[in-house]
């Protein structure tokens, strides 16, 4: 867990980590602390830690008229737990002016790079949108103003703060990622990481999206399967540029 070094504030500590004001705690499952770990860029990426929870919780400002809630800011460049990363992403990029289905694209595939530029990536992003703005489930996170949409309801999501990973799918990301550091990984393991029902990312709704991502990276080369519903590392894909 990245957290403050005391006299300094958490939010400078994890959107800023440095030598002098940020440390790293290694928590065990009831969040005792085993360890500090001094923050350095090498002990940042050797244990990639969460942000600690208390940078999540929203912030109060007292006002003539009552308590103003600012919520959470979530860092550039990383996503929550408890919600799909693209629609994350989409509401995100719609909460600070309208965009056209052209600007959503254009931003998922050639700024944030987490999606390549193909007619699949495309009619991925339009599925999304259609499902945030009249789904089910996702329905009213966009409001459609003509032919651009807008940030509707609030988006719910979780405190666990991931970082993305530019030029990298973030699902196929965290399963290759798992796979090389376990050297092998199981079906349901996979599907513990990125079930809504699990305790890990929380990303998907329905396993058919895992298994959507277990196919293609077999597909590319990337997993080896070992019998039935196990597979292991082989390499990374191939970075989207």
């Amino acid at each position: 867990m990245l957290t403050n070094k005391p006299g300094y504030e958490i939010k400078q500590a994890v959107e800023n980590p440095s030598y002098e004001t940020s440390i790293i705690h290694v928590l065990d499952n009831d969040g005792t602390i085993l360890d500090e770990v001094q923050w350095t860029p090498t002990t940042d990426y050797m244990f990639d830690p969460e942000p600690d929870p208390r940078y999540q919780k929203p912030y109060k400002i007292k006002m003539q008229t009552g308590e103003m809630i600012i919520p959470p800011m979530i860092p550039e460049n990383s996503v929550t737990s408890k919600e799909n990363p693209f629609i994350q992403l989409l509401y995100r990029f719609a909460k600070k002016q309208n965009r056209t289905i052209e600007d959503f694209i254009r931003h998922l595939t050639h700024e944030k790079k987490v999606l390549p530029d193909n007619q699949g990536s495309i009619n991925i992003i339009k599925n999304f949108i259609r499902e945030m703005y009249e789904g089910d489930e996702l329905g009213g996170l966009l409001i459609k103003r003509g032919d651009a949409y807008l940030a509707g309801v609030d988006i719910k999501t979780g405190r666990r703060i991931i970082k993305l990973h530019n030029g990298y799918n973030p699902f196929e990301y965290v399963i290759i990622n798992t796979a090389e550091r376990k050297g092998t990984i199981s079906r349901d393991e996979i599907y513990s990481l990125l079930s809504f029902s699990g305790k890990e990312y929380q990303w998907s709704r329905h396993d058919s999206t895992t298994d959507y991502y277990i196919k293609k990276l077999l597909k590319e080369g990337c997993l080896e399967k070992l019998g039935k519903d196990w597979f292991r590392y082989k390499k990374y894909p191939e970075r989207m540029v």
